[in-house]
């Protein structure tokens, strides 16, 4: 029974004590660039992408946990202002955050990484002058991105990533690249 014992508490304990399991933050912002108004339905030939929103500057900061040196845990809250283009005008604001999965490949001098989640926000299409109020948004975020450390503890990101958003009445998706730093815990 003792043996038993011994060797799940082993199993448990082990892979905690041996994994690099931190904590991290990270603070960018980039400019994005929209795609599309709309989610355009399959053999529409894009027909019903009249316009492009969700472009613009995010500022984004992230609060992150390694797992393991593979995997991590992210959260990621952003701040959005930008304007569409195309047929219709649009003036667009909006915060969310996003939480992810990360999965990490350190290579000799560089990290990279790529990431897939959940994004939630408000955001608040209107046209040029009015203000028509917040909707809330739901969709899936991803990115691919390296890490380049400049000191022990502390390094530059940059990550090209993109969004597909049901925002309510105007779903939108976006695509863009980041910038920041990256710092461990």
């Amino acid at each position: 029974m003792k043996k038993h014992f011994f060797l799940i508490a082993l199993i448990v304990l082990l892979p905690s004590s041996i994994l690099a399991q931190t904590i991290y933050t990270k603070f960018g912002g980039g400019y994005y660039f929209g795609v599309t108004e709309g989610f355009p339905e399959f053999g529409s030939g894009f027909s019903n992408t009249i316009t492009n929103s969700g472009t613009g500057i995010r500022l984004n900061g992230s609060v992150g946990y390694h797992l393991s040196e593979l995997i991590s845990l992210e959260i990621d809250g952003f701040y959005f202002s930008g304007r569409s283009s195309g047929l219709s005008q649009y003036k667009t604001i909006g915060y969310g955050f996003s939480p992810f999965i990360v999965l990490n490949k350190k290579l000799e001098s560089i990290q990279l990484y790529s990431r897939l989640g959940l994004s939630l926000n408000n955001m608040d299409f209107s046209p040029s002058g009015f203000r028509s109020g917040f909707k809330f948004g739901f969709g899936f975020t991803g990115g691919l991105g390296l890490t380049y450390p400049i000191q022990n503890l502390f390094g530059i990101f940059i990550e090209a990533n993109g969004n597909l958003i049901d925002g309510g009445t105007i779903p939108y998706s976006n695509f863009g690249t980041s910038i920041g730093i990256k710092k461990d815990l």
